[in-house]
């Protein structure tokens, strides 16, 4: 299987799906990479191993397809940046989700870009975002209230978070692990594709 070490030094790719691994400057130069063309998957695992260096398990990484486009046409559906201002509906929203779902959402009004989407005026959908690292890729969380799920409500609103990001020159990401199927379900019912798997490499804390 053919594979790739890019300069940016730090992201291995594997060709068919895609597949990452994330690992700072330092410990590359731990590793033997000079011959990348003869560089398979295994052969850089061992070398990680030989170099004491561990990896997190591995995420599924989703993108926003190019041809997604989802244009709202239902006149009691808005979708809008939410702020500390909405505070208070936003905490009603979340009432109504246990605390499990928002665990496994993660999404937070603090955090870097907040949407909502609004059904006659009432919060139902909201996604949150955040700088992955030091790339143009945005982190994305997204959770819907338990009664308008499976309505595609969650996908209008990544799509409109898609045209937004644009804007910023950002690209959504959605990261899930593999044994997740709640959230993989979720990345297929908004329409995402899967373009590989993200390893971290393990930090003390």
């Amino acid at each position: 299987m053919s594979t790739l070490l890019m300069t940016m030094s730090w992201w291995f790719y594997r060709f068919q799906k895609v597949k990452l691994v994330r690992l700072p400057q330092a410990h590359l130069q731990k590793l033997d990479l000079s011959a990348p063309e003869s560089l398979t998957s295994e052969v850089f695992r061992e070398k990680l191993e030989a170099a004491g260096i561990s990896l997190y398990e591995p995420d599924n990484v989703y993108k926003v397809p190019a041809s997604h486009s989802l244009k709202n046409s239902q006149e009691n559906i808005t979708c809008r940046p939410l702020t500390q201002a909405d505070e208070e509906i936003f905490t009603a929203f979340c009432a109504d989700i246990s605390e499990q779902d928002l665990d496994d959402a993660w999404v937070e009004l603090d955090h870097w870009v907040v949407y909502g989407l609004f059904i006659d005026g009432k919060l139902a959908v909201a996604s949150s975002l955040y700088p992955f690292r030091d790339s143009k890729l945005a982190d994305l969380g997204v959770v819907t209230t338990p009664a308008l799920r499976g309505k595609g409500l969650a996908k209008i609103l990544v799509s409109y978070a898609h045209e937004q990001m644009q804007e910023r020159d950002y690209f959504l990401q959605y990261r899930s692990q593999l044994d997740n199927l709640k959230s993989i379900g979720l990345a297929e019912s908004m329409g995402l594709e899967l373009v590989g798997q993200f390893e971290g490499e393990k930090t003390e804390d």
